[in-house]
């Protein structure tokens, strides 16, 4: 029995002997979220927070302009190589429909970089250090565990994605030095944010945690002293 292997012409990562499927630019898509939101929360410890807000309006501003461009065309007339990096980026299969002109492309990669700017802009560097590696652990674990071993469906999420992101936003509380109880309460929270979020919990889990972490802080539950911003 094969625990994991390539299926469909590179196309799906199959689970126990094809039992579950994922979609293999799910993985991918997943696997560039922790790695920005990582670079993210290490960034912070690396250069000055003003220099790293300028940086994201920088990008904020060069994605606006990109995606202008790529509204004012249908998805068949723009080259190749850029829909095949589309396709890694989408979050839904529809904006690379040829009928879906108008349609927003990378829209969870700007709200990532807005929900960054916010947090550099109100948060001490050791909250946004913890925020974006909440973020870039809990939520793409949550998420191809939640395809893998959903358990129980909750909407569009499911039980094992939020059981995955609760333990590991517990985890990296702990990594923090944050007390135990604190540690379960900004898990249990974010979680539950992550799983109920209206819009898009790329701009929802990083403000929630942000401010769960600042209270730790502000009330002594960190256990060591905490960086300053």
């Amino acid at each position: 029995m094969s625990f994991i292997s390539i299926q469909n012409d590179n196309e799906c990562i199959s689970f126990f002997n094809g039992a579950f499927n994922v979609p293999l630019s799910f993985v991918f898509r997943k696997l560039l979220h922790s790695l920005c939101c990582l670079i993210g929360a290490m960034s912070v410890v690396l250069f000055d927070m003003h220099f790293l807000i300028w940086v994201v309006i920088v990008l904020l501003s060069a994605g606006c302009v990109i995606e202008w461009i790529l509204l004012q065309h249908s998805i068949e007339t723009i080259p190749v190589a850029v829909r095949t990096v589309l396709h890694y980026f989408e979050n839904k299969d529809e904006a690379l429909d040829p009928d879906a002109h108008g349609t927003l492309h990378a829209q969870g990669a700007f709200i990532m970089l807005l929900a960054y700017m916010l947090s550099l802009m109100f948060f001490q560097a050791y909250i946004v250090a913890g925020i974006f590696l909440i973020i870039g652990l809990a939520d793409p674990a949550a998420a191809v565990i939640g395809k893998i071993l959903p358990l129980i469906p909750l909407g569009k999420k499911s039980l094992g994605g939020s059981v995955t992101f609760f333990l590991i936003a517990l985890g990296v509380c702990l990594l923090l030095h944050i007390s135990l109880l604190y540690a379960v309460g900004i898990a249990l929270i974010t979680a539950l944010v992550e799983l109920t979020a209206p819009i898009d919990d790329n701009l929802f889990v990083p403000l929630s945690a942000g401010l769960m972490i600042h209270g730790a802080l502000f009330f002594g539950a960190v256990l060591n002293v905490a960086p300053s911003g």
